[in-house]
């Protein structure tokens, strides 16, 4: 239910501004947006779930 509301939705904007982008010559044609939708998530969640509080500047 969660991804049916929630998270494909999101996805697929996330994978449709990508594509966008590849048409307008911003990526590679040989770019796989969904893959580098996932990508982009999984560093995100990495972030959040591995190394838990506000980043230094050292990070950034």
């Amino acid at each position: 239910m969660y991804w049916r509301t929630f998270g494909a939705p999101r996805r697929n904007r996330a994978i449709a501004v990508l594509e966008r982008a590849k048409q307008e010559g911003w990526l590679a044609d040989d770019v796989d947006c969904a893959v580098l939708v996932d990508m982009m998530v999984g560093a995100v969640l990495h972030r959040l779930l591995m190394q838990p509080g506000e980043p230094d500047s050292d990070e950034m």
